[in-house]
């Protein structure tokens, strides 16, 4: 995985805040909870995100809610944008099938945990 220094500073920072198991005042867990959200940059440093089935690839998941907010079109408004953008668009079987393609493509699966 590729860290900046905040980063990585910030990673240092939060195992210093793990208590060890035999200390008296460990009272308290820490959860950190980090959101993704995916932007197109043209940074030089920014990370390059593909959709792979490596299991050697950092894992994100995202959440239906997550995705329907990013891509929120059904059927209907697909459809009515498509008729908009293309002339030449027609309600055809092969436009069915290529949606049910897309549609029913399994979603990329998480590797087990090691």
């Amino acid at each position: 995985m590729v860290l900046n220094p905040e980063e990585k500073n910030f990673l240092t920072f939060l195992e210093g805040l793990e208590p060890k198991e035999d200390a008296p005042d460990a009272r308290y867990s820490v959860s950190v909870n980090i959101e993704i959200k995916f932007t197109r940059s043209k940074a030089k440093d920014a990370l390059g995100v593909q959709i792979t089935t490596n299991p050697n690839a950092p894992e994100v998941r995202l959440t239906e809610e997550q995705v329907r907010e990013k891509y929120p079109w059904g059927y209907d408004r697909l459809t009515d944008e498509c008729q908009k953008r293309y002339s030449d668009f027609k309600l055809v079987p092969k436009y069915n099938d290529l949606r049910k393609n897309l549609a029913n493509d399994p979603p990329v699966r998480p590797r087990p945990p090691a």
